[in-house]
């Protein structure tokens, strides 16, 4: 897809007779050579000319929003998600059900730059849960939590970790039941 995109911007640029003397590319890596600093930046315009953003970048699961001076992050929704996630009645075991609400909740939470951002997440994942056949007080219950979590302090660390104790969690091969867990302890 990116090598497509990127053929597409060189070909406007090719019509337009704006593609640089100098210009290579690797998939969507490219490497162009400038006279001077204006002609740089006069080559940037072209090429938001060619693919405007309004403002707007999306990235890694997120989008920026430059406002005047300020840059803003949110959680980003491609226009061609569905919203289909794991629905309520299917025969998965409710812990899962529970984890999936609050991955979704930690994602906005990491991805909202504040707490605003992080409210119009939370209405979106609330309706899209509710959606999904979700009880609304397990929906209501998990989001208390989760934002109890995040306003009160964290306990504070002990400052010498107990380095002669260890715990691992081991994997094991077909697991019968998903409420199977194995622990082993031990010590260093």
């Amino acid at each position: 897809m990116a090598n497509t995109f990127m053929c597409s911007l060189e070909e406007q640029l090719q019509l337009r007779d704006k593609l640089p003397s100098y210009y290579k590319r690797y998939v969507d890596d490219t490497l162009t050579v400038m006279k001077d600093e204006v002609s740089g930046y006069s080559f940037l315009h072209v090429l938001n000319d060619l693919h405007p953003t309004e403002n707007t970048l999306p990235f890694l699961g997120m989008v920026l929003r430059k406002d005047s001076q300020n840059i803003t992050a949110s959680v980003y929704v491609k226009p061609t998600n569905t919203g289909l996630l794991l629905h309520y009645d299917s025969h998965v075991d409710n812990r899962y059900k529970k984890s999936l609400i609050i991955t979704m909740l930690d994602q906005a939470f990491k991805l909202s730059l504040n707490w605003s951002l992080f409210h119009e997440e939370r209405i979106r994942l609330k309706t899209l849960f509710l959606q999904l056949a979700y009880p609304e007080h397990l929906i209501h219950s998990i989001i208390s939590n989760f934002i109890t979590s995040k306003q009160s302090p964290a306990p504070p660390r002990d400052s010498t970790p107990d380095l002669q104790s260890a715990r691992s969690v081991l994997p094991f091969k077909e697991q019968k039941s998903a409420d199977c867990a194995q622990t082993v302890e031990g010590t260093w």
